[in-house]
Parts: C-alpha cells; sequence; structure tokens
C-alpha cells in the first residue's frame, strides 16, 4: 500500500510512479551524461533524487545538497564538502586527507572569508591546521576514483539568481569553471542539477548563456491515467477504503494529469471528512477544501509570472485567462491577437517571434502544454483554481 505524503520528501515504500525517471538517469549516469532535472515545484523531484541516494548504484557515491538559500560561492562548498564527507563511500577519502567534519567546518567558516573565483579554478582560502591539507578540496573530491561521486544540486536556478544578485561577475566565473569542471578528463564526479525555475531562461535573463549546452535535459513528468488509476486505487486502501467506480471517475475527470503531491492533498482532504463517500461530495471537497488549501503554492505558479516575465506579464496573464475558460485547445493563431493587444508597441513579425518565445517558456515553466489542436492548461487543477480565483466563466 502507498501512504498519501504531503508534508515531506517522498522515500520507501511510498514511493510511486517514478521509477522508470529513476532508471533513465541511472542510465544518463552511467553513460557519462551530466544531467539538468527540469520540473515544477511539488512535482517530485526531490524525491526522485532521494531515492537514487537510497538505493546508490555501483560505482556511484550519491551526495545530496539544496542551495535554495545559498547566497555565496563559499557557503556552496562548505556545505558540498560537509555533505560529501556524510556519505559513507566519501567519508573515509575525506578523513584519510585529515578532515574532520565538526572541527575543520568550525575552523572554516571563521576563516574562509571569500572564495576567489578564477577563470579555470576555484581555490578555497588556505587554512593553517594540523587537521587539514592546504589546497582545493573540491577539486580533490571531484577527482575520487572510487567510488565516483555523483552530487546532486537541487534549485540550482536560484542559488546562481543569488549569487548574480550580489556580484554579476562572480556568477559568470562560477558557471564558466563549473562548466570546465564537467568537461574536463580528469573530473570522475558525475552532476545531476534541479531546479523548480527554467535554469535557461534565468541566464538567459541575467544575460549568461553558453554554459548548459554539455548538460542532458530530463523532466519530471506529471501521472497519466492509468497512474493516477493506481495511486489512487492504493492511497484509499491504505485510508481503509476501497474506491468506488464513481469516485474514481470524477477524480480522473479532475486530476489527469497531475503530480503525486497534488493527489496526496486531495487523498488527505478527503479522509478528514467522515461522509466523503460519495462522487458528489468528492467533487465538494475538490471545489472547497481541496482548492483553498492548495490556495498558496498556486499563488507561487501566479506570483513566478509577476517577478520573472517582465514585458510579458500582461500578454501571459491574458493567454492564461483565455485558456482557462476556453473548452477546446487554442492555436498559435488564436493566441497572437490577444499578444498584440497587450504588446501594441510590437510589428506583427516581431510580435509573432515574442509570442513563440513566451508560449515556450510557458511550455517549459508547466503553464501551458501544446497537443495536437492548440494549446491548453498543462495542469488541470491549476486551471480550476485560475477560474475561481480571477472569477471566470467557462464559454463554448
Amino acid at each position: 500500500m502507498v501512504s498519501p505524503v504531503t508534508g515531506s520528501v517522498v522515500r520507501g515504500v511510498n514511493f510511486f510512479g517514478r521509477d522508470d525517471l529513476v532508471e533513465q538517469l541511472w542510465k544518463l549516469v552511467e553513460s557519462d551524461h551530466h544531467i539538468l532535472l527540469d520540473a515544477p515545484r511539488r512535482s517530485g523531484k526531490t524525491s526522485v533524487m532521494m531515492r537514487m541516494v537510497d538505493q546508490p548504484q555501483s560505482p556511484f557515491q550519491p551526495v545530496f545538497i539544496s542551495v535554495e538559500s545559498c547566497k555565496t560561492v563559499d557557503a556552496f562548498f562548505v556545505d558540498l564538502i560537509d555533505k560529501c564527507h556524510k556519505a559513507p563511500g566519501l567519508c573515509r577519502t575525506l578523513e584519510k586527507w585529515g578532515y574532520k567534519s565538526k572541527r575543520f567546518l568550525g575552523t572554516l567558516r571563521k576563516q574562509v572569508d571569500h572564495v576567489r573565483v578564477g577563470e579555470a579554478e576555484i581555490v578555497l582560502t588556505q587554512i593553517e591546521t594540523s587537521s587539514w591539507i592546504n589546497g582545493s578540496v573540491v577539486e580533490r573530491l571531484l577527482c575520487i576514483q572510487e567510488p565516483r561521486p555523483l552530487i546532486m544540486i537541487d534549485e540550482i536556478a536560484d542559488f546562481v539568481q543569488a549569487l548574480h544578485d550580489k556580484d554579476p561577475e562572480e556568477a559568470t566565473k562560477f558557471l564558466g569553471w563549473f562548466r570546465e569542471v564537467r568537461l574536463s578528463s580528469e573530473c570522475r564526479a558525475m552532476f545531476l542539477l534541479a531546479s523548480s525555475v527554467h535554469f535557461g531562461y534565468t541566464l538567459e535573463s541575467l544575460g549568461i548563456d553558453e554554459h548548459l549546452n554539455d548538460l542532458h535535459l530530463e523532466t519530471v513528468p506529471t501521472y497519466d491515467e492509468p497512474t493516477t488509476r493506481e495511486y489512487l486505487k492504493r492511497t484509499f486502501s491504505a485510508k481503509g477504503s476501497p474506491i468506488s467506480p464513481e469516485i474514481m471517475e470524477a477524480l480522473i475527470e479532475r486530476f489527469v494529469p497531475t503530480y503525486p503531491f497534488t493527489l496526496a492533498r486531495f487523498v488527505h482532504d478527503f479522509f478528514r471528512h467522515k461522509k466523503a463517500f460519495t462522487a458528489a461530495e468528492a467533487i465538494r471537497i475538490f471545489k472547497g477544501t481541496f482548492l483553498k488549501n492548495r490556495q498558496n503554492s498556486m499563488y507561487h505558479q501566479m506570483d513566478r509570472i509577476n517577478e520573472h516575465y517582465g514585458n510579458d506579464i500582461e500578454p501571459a496573464f491574458a493567454i492564461l485567462n483565455h485558456l482557462a475558460v476556453s473548452r477546446t485547445p487554442k492555436p498559435m493563431r488564436a493566441l497572437k491577437g490577444i499578444y498584440q493587444k497587450k504588446r501594441a508597441e510590437l510589428g506583427p513579425d516581431k510580435a509573432g517571434r515574442l509570442l513563440s518565445r513566451l508560449l515556450d517558456r510557458m511550455e517549459h515553466e508547466y503553464y501551458l502544454i501544446e497537443e495536437e489542436k492548440g494549446y491548453v492548461f498543462r495542469d488541470p487543477v491549476f486551471r480550476y483554481w485560475w477560474v475561481r480565483h480571477f472569477h471566470l466563466e467557462p464559454v463554448e
């Protein structure tokens, strides 16, 4: 049975529906591909990475580090070294070098004011201490032959954005160094970078490019209909109440395609209501408690447009409004008129190019998806919430 998990990373027996993705990531790593894992928040990307930590494959030692709140290069390296020391396969090597976690980190945090970023290397400030060997610890770590480090860095786009906000030159140099490391014949480490903000567009907005073309892009897929059915079947059974065919069909209509956290949140809300064992009650809970409880994550999705879309904020909202009330997919030509009204200063040719770029970005950042007949909301739950939040009425 699978229990719905809503407040933490999903691990162990509750990890469900992602085994194919985990297998694909391991195959890429084994064939020496560095990876960029692209996925929105609450899609399960961190759970996927932790699954790789929990079930490592030889000859790799996975090391997970989240850099969402990291603001400086030195803080990044201190955390990375400490996480490597806690990894079973790398701990012994570090201790052979004289590394003692608590004592060394205390010394490092006191004595390292910054990490100098050079064109081809990053050098940690020299530390005079008998428990440590001077030099670039990070570079030595990345060259360990056995086991090979698999460095998994979560929310890399947030880290680079924070670096750039503080010192644009340092951010650019760090990215240049990082790419050289990945391409170096001496580096034995593999990298899996993950981000809920599209990393490519982050770099583009900062005026930085040509640092990602060595990365293999993978995405965290939504649950399709068979996976959603099986997840609902197992989680309802775990709650002691097998799902009825009527409730199943009502939920499939409203959730497919979706992510596991969204389903887990609904199952949790559903079983808080003692009388919630009919399709009508399931729909009522979906429209009421569930959508209300999902407001924070929905606002986050909406606020990302306000924060990152610049001149395309109004066109993006207008396009989402149009798709939210439409019962059929809309081709690009139908959206072009909406875009041109909001960007009246542009000529038709330039408007067409910028619209294409905007739609591509919105698709990469999980607002839309292009189907055979046109564009629709990628997440039906987000569409339901959007209609309700903006008091829209479906048409056609």
